[in-house]
C-alpha cells in the first residue's frame, strides 16, 4: 500500500471558539445564524447544572479550563467566548479572562454580560430595562453587576424559570411581550439576556414595536465576537444579523 498524495491547505478564516453550556440548546443555532462563512467556528461544552442558580453557575469555576482543553490543541485562536451570561457575571468576567488566558495565553476572551456592556455604551444606553428568565437571585446578581458598570436598570421582568429547558422552551412572541413590558418610556435599550433563551426572530419586531434598541445574549456575544476578532463584514453578511448594533453605524 502506498501513500496517495495530497497538499496541505493553509485556512485563512478566522478562528473562534465558543465554550457552550452542557445544558444549552439555543446559543449554537443562533449564532450560526450571524456568523460569516468565512469565519470557523470551533465549539467545546462545559459541564452545567440543569438549574440555574448562583450555586450551580458557580461550580463552573472548575470546569472551565477542563472545557477549554477539549478545543483542537493545534488551532491558533483569534478569541475564546465563555457563552454563559448568569455564569460570567457571578465568576466575573476578568476571572473567566484569566482561566482562559492561562491556556490559550494573549488570546482574546469575551463573554454575553462584557459583550452587552459594551454594546450598551456603544449605544450610549445608559438606562436599561432587563429582561430575564431566571429566578430572583440571578437576575439581582446580573442587576447588580450592571450597576457597577455604571448603568441603570429601570425595569425588570422576568420568567423566574429555574429550569435551562424550560428557558429553552419559552415561546419567542412571549418573550417579545416581556420586551415591550420592560420598554418603559425612560430606558434607552432593552437587554434580553441568556443564552438560552430564544429571540433572534422576534428582535427586529422588538425594536420596531418599541423604538429602542434590543440587545439578546447571543446577538451582542456574537457582535462582540466578530468585532473584537476583527472580522470582515459585507454589507451582505450585516443583513443577517438582527438589531441596531449590527448597523454599520455601531459595528
Amino acid at each position: 500500500m502506498v501513500g496517495f498524495p495530497f497538499e496541505v491547505e493553509i485556512k485563512i478564516n478566522k478562528k473562534l471558539g465558543v465554550v457552550v453550556l452542557q445544558a444549552d440548546e439555543t446559543i449554537e443555532t443562533e449564532l450560526r445564524k450571524i456568523m460569516p462563512l468565512h469565519c470557523d467556528i470551533f465549539h467545546s461544552r462545559i459541564a452545567s447544572d440543569s438549574k440555574v442558580t448562583p450555586e450551580t453557575l458557580k461550580k463552573m469555576i472548575k470546569d472551565l479550563p477542563v472545557a477549554i482543553s477539549l478545543f483542537p490543541s493545534e488551532i491558533k485562536f483569534d478569541l475564546i467566548a465563555y457563552a454563559c451570561t448568569s455564569g460570567a457575571t457571578i465568576i466575573g468576567p476578568n476571572r473567566v479572562r484569566n482561566i482562559i488566558n492561562e491556556t490559550y495565553k494573549g488570546t482574546k476572551v469575551t463573554d454575553p454580560i462584557s459583550a452587552v456592556c459594551d454594546a450598551l455604551k456603544v449605544l450610549n444606553a445608559r438606562r436599561v430595562g432587563f429582561v430575564s428568565p431566571y429566578v430572583q437571585s440571578v437576575s439581582r446578581e446580573i442587576r447588580d453587576f450592571m450597576v457597577t458598570q455604571n448603568f441603570e436598570i429601570k425595569s425588570l421582568v422576568s420568567f423566574e424559570q429555574e429550569s435551562e429547558t424550560v428557558v429553552a422552551s419559552i415561546k419567542e412572541y412571549d418573550t417579545l411581550k416581556a420586551i415591550k413590558e420592560a420598554a418603559t418610556q425612560d430606558v434607552d435599550a432593552i437587554f434580553v439576556s441568556c443564552t438560552n433563551l430564544r429571540s433572534f426572530s422576534i428582535l427586529e419586531e422588538a425594536e420596531a414595536i418599541t423604538g429602542k434598541p434590543v440587545l439578546s445574549s447571543n446577538q451582542a456575544l456574537a457582535w462582540g465576537m466578530l468585532r473584537d476578532a476583527k472580522v470582515f463584514m459585507s454589507d451582505k453578511d450585516l443583513e443577517k444579523c438582527p438589531g441596531k448594533i449590527f448597523s454599520r453605524e455601531f459595528f
